[in-house]
């Protein structure tokens, strides 16, 4: 992908969330990156501290515990147009507890957390786009939580499905079903049973 559209996306992105004047627009593009992460290829491990984050241009990716057990539990998927990294270790600067993988070949614009706070800290604009992105993990945590605790499996399948249809092609059943909280059988099952 070209480096200058993948910018334009992503200040396009930013500018959403609050108007950016072109010389923090500017400033923003020099923090940035490309790279491209192949499928299945690890961008953090559990136990490492994460010191950068990735916007998804294009591609997919998970977050998943690894268990004593060596089961693979996937907590988040993150796909276009969202952020990539273990939060946890960026906020708190200690190690993730948890890996984060692409799940096909994965385009993300990069930055390195401690320069993107650093010009944050001399502008409103930007602290007011970095509070609102924290708002927003905060709101699909809580949006996740809520169909954990109120929906049926199919009725979370159909909500993932909603919020970015064409994921179950996109997503290995085992790893879409690990994110849905069941096996890959009762997830082939209820989705047989929801459908007919």
């Amino acid at each position: 992908m070209d480096f200058q559209i993948a910018i334009e996306t992503f200040v396009k992105y930013l500018s959403q969330l609050h108007p950016l004047d072109p010389q923090i627009q500017q400033l923003v593009s020099k923090l940035l990156w490309v790279r491209t992460f192949k499928k299945g290829e690890i961008f953090i491990k559990d136990g490492e501290v994460a010191k950068e984050f990735g916007f998804i241009i294009k591609g997919l990716a998970r977050g998943y515990y690894l268990t004593k057990d060596r089961v693979e539990l996937t907590k988040s998927i993150w796909w276009e147009g969202h952020f990539m990294s273990s939060y946890r270790s960026l906020l708190l600067n200690k190690p993730s507890n948890h890996y984060v993988q692409a799940l096909e070949e994965t385009t993300c614009l990069m930055a390195a957390w401690s320069d993107f706070v650093d010009i944050a800290k001399g502008n409103y604009s930007l602290q007011v786009i970095l509070k609102k992105i924290n708002e927003q993990q905060y709101l699909e945590k809580e949006e996740r939580e809520y169909q954990f605790m109120t929906m049926s499996l199919i009725e979370r399948y159909r909500a993932l499905l909603e919020q970015n249809p064409g994921i179950e092609k996109r997503i290995p059943q085992l790893y879409l079903a690990s994110y849905l909280g069941t096996t890959p059988s009762s997830l082939s099952r209820a989705i047989r049973l929801g459908t007919s």
